[in-house]
């Protein structure tokens, strides 16, 4: 509206003269964002397939339902898990239905 101050943040990206705003970013930055996108696209393909999610300390085993962001999101028995994306180490199908495994389990307990 004409007339109406606009505020902006004293930290705010400037902006180019149609609007757009622009920054540079570093190297390792891209590369985390790459890998992380990278990721993400490979469990997007997994979307409704049964996965065992290895996190260091634990194995997930799930349906996945979602993938948001940097989350995972897998159910088991009605119960939804949220993984961080950037906290997995490998992903594979589950095969839980051969083994007839339950649950949410733990390395140990794990073939």
């Amino acid at each position: 509206m004409k007339g109406e101050k606009i505020f902006r943040h004293p930290l705010a990206l400037p902006e180019t003269e149609d609007g757009r705003v622009e920054y540079e970013l570093s190297d390792q930055y891209y590369e985390a964002l790459k890998e992380l996108l990278t990721v993400k696209n490979f469990l997007e393909t997994r979307l409704g397939k049964e996965l065992d999610v290895h996190c260091g300390g634990a194995i997930i085993t799930g349906k996945v339902t979602r993938v948001d962001d940097n989350v995972l999101h897998l159910e088991k028995d009605d119960v939804i898990c949220y993984i961080n994306i950037e906290k997995i180490i490998a992903v594979w199908d589950s095969k839980e239905k051969k083994q007839n495994m339950t649950g949410f389990g733990t390395p140990s307990k794990l073939p």
